[in-house]
This record gives C-alpha cells, sequence and structure tokens, in this order.
C-alpha cells in the first residue's frame, strides 16, 4: 500500500450535512501509529462470487458484511470519525481463478488509492430517508433504484495484503487470495451498515452484487 494518501474527486452530494469527500478524511484526528480497524461489528463472511475485470481476469471474490467503525487505518495514519459519524467498512477476499498472474488493479489502483471497480451501494427506499436521493442512478451503470453513495470519492483501499508497498503493479498468483480491506466516510451514524451492498463493476454490462 502506498504510503501517500492521494486526493480523490469529491463531486458527491452532501448526506444531511455530513461531506462525503476524500477532504473530510483530512478534517479527522490522524496518527502516524499503525493500528487496526477499530469499533467494527463483525459477522461471517458470505459465498464466494466469480466476476471478470476490464481486462478479462476472472476472480471468485467473498465479500464480509458491511461494517460500521469510527476509526480506520489508512497507509499508517488512523482517521477518527466526528462524534454522531462513522466509516463504512468492508474487507473482500479476493481469489485469482486463472491458470496465471492477474493484477488486481480493478481492485487496488495504486495510482487513486482506490478499488475503483467497487462500490457501496443502497436501495432507493434506503437511500432516500438518509439522505443519499440525490446519488440514485447518478453513476451510468446502475438504474436508478440502485443509489451508488460512494460514487465520485469511490472506496480507499486501506490494506491489501498482496501489496508489498513497492509502488509496482499488485499482481496475484494462480490460486493465490488478497484480502483487500476497504473504508468510505465519514457518513452519519444514522446510516445503518446493513442497508448498504458491496458491488463490483469491472468489465460487466450489468454490476455484480458481491454481498448478495
Amino acid at each position: 500500500m502506498s504510503a501517500v494518501l492521494l486526493a480523490v474527486p469529491t463531486a458527491l452530494a452532501a448526506c444531511g450535512g455530513t461531506t462525503n469527500s476524500a477532504v473530510s478524511r483530512l478534517a479527522a484526528s490522524s496518527s502516524r501509529t499503525p493500528a487496526p480497524t477499530a469499533g467494527l461489528t463483525s459477522s461471517a463472511s458470505l459465498p464466494p462470487v466469480v466476476v471478470s475485470d476490464s481486462g478479462g481476469s476472472t476472480f471468485e471474490v467473498s465479500a464480509s458484511p458491511v461494517e460500521a467503525a469510527i476509526v480506520v487505518n489508512v497507509n499508517s495514519f488512523l482517521w477518527s470519525a466526528a462524534p454522531g459519524q462513522t466509516f463504512l467498512v468492508d474487507t473482500l477476499a479476493v481469489k485469482n481463478a486463472t491458470a496465471g498472474i492477474e493484477s488486481l488493479s480493478d481492485f487496488d489502483d495504486l495510482t487513486s488509492g482506490l478499488a475503483k471497480d467497487v462500490s457501496f451501494v443502497m436501495s432507493a427506499n434506503s437511500a432516500a430517508p438518509l439522505g443519499y436521493s440525490s446519488d440514485c442512478g447518478i453513476d451510468p451503470a446502475y438504474p436508478p433504484p440502485q443509489c451508488t453513495i460512494s460514487f465520485g470519492q469511490g472506496l480507499t483501499v486501506d490494506n491489501d495484503s498482496a501489496d508489498h508497498d513497492n509502488r509496482s503493479a499488485v499482481m496475484l498468483p494462480p490460486g493465490s487470495t488478497a484480502q483487500i480491506t476497504l473504508s468510505y466516510g465519514p457518513v452519519l451514524a444514522s446510516v445503518a451498515p446493513t442497508k448498504v451492498s458491496v458491488y463490483f463493476d469491472g468489465g460487466v454490462s450489468v454490476p455484480t452484487d458481491l454481498t448478495p
């Protein structure tokens, strides 16, 4: 993982007065001391879903249920949510299901520090009372009933077990699995993680729900 947290687009609508942008992380308290993600609510991982990325590589992906955390660890920095806010966090187990070495760039783009083809999504029914109705249909890959609340900011890659911090593309040998932790926020604490799904939309005509 790169030690530099790069800027990402901030063209995401605000949620009930909460700024959903990478800039909001800079306003959160930080530390150079590495530490695990804190304040998580956890449960068992779901069965894997087979997806193909934009380059045609096939992966088996298992997504944990989305969780809420008051602190996340990004590139050895601790980011703390303000009172009444949390971060949304998810961990993907990404297995290379091919016979060759494959790039994880769709899940971990070192240029931006984002999982560029993974999104946090709500249904329109859940998004409206939480202030995310303006995100419904804003991403052309998703129909209006699906609200990509992470569109614009993107999901930050907090940790990737296959990234050895050498700034080269993250590659995954055949049959091996990478654990990739992603986060988004801060968001209002009223945004229940159980209302959020994880989708993959790289190289496919219809985005794939990783948390069925």
